[in-house]
């Protein structure tokens, strides 16, 4: 049941402490699951080793987005598709799970949706970097699609 362990041997509560966070299918590790770590990693215990076995924290971020297609591209299912393409970018899969990139975004929506030009994003407004032992996970996806606008050069 264990996703993703992050060890933190940096002394994280004083000279001799190291703590195993644990990140869960669902983000969080259950109980159970951070009960069953602990008891995996006893046997690995030194005499003066102090062990905190603790879960992930799952941060929810919210995404606004406006999507911006060619000027003559149809726009009807593009943003149900930006918002799935958003869900799998975010996957608790991915590398870094405690980094959300505003150009990671552009590069999931820009390689896969046809026609695509632009993206202005609303939310979040800045990259994501947070604490080893938290998890960024998407909350509320909200996409706008449109057309960029003409270009005015030749129209005289």
């Amino acid at each position: 049941g264990v996703l993703d362990a992050r060890i933190d041997a940096q002394h994280p509560r004083g000279q001799g402490t190291v703590d195993v966070i644990v990140t869960g299918a669902a983000g969080e590790a259950s109980p159970e699951l951070i009960r069953k770590v602990g008891d995996a990693i006893e046997p690995l215990k030194g005499n003066y080793e102090d062990y905190l076995v603790k879960s992930s924290e799952v941060v929810r971020q919210a995404f606004e987005l406006v999507v911006y297609l060619a000027e003559d591209a149809a726009t009807e299912g593009v943003d149900a598709q930006a918002e799935k393409l958003i869900e799998e970018m975010m996957a608790l899969t991915r590398g870094e799970m405690n980094t959300l990139y505003r150009d990671s975004i552009i590069q999931a929506l820009s390689t896969k949706i046809d026609n695509y030009r632009k993206t202005d994003i609303l939310q979040p407004s800045e990259d994501m970097v947070l604490e080893q032992d938290k998890v960024i996970m998407a909350g509320d996806i909200t996409v706008a699609v449109r057309n960029v606008a003409q270009s005015p050069r030749g129209k005289e």
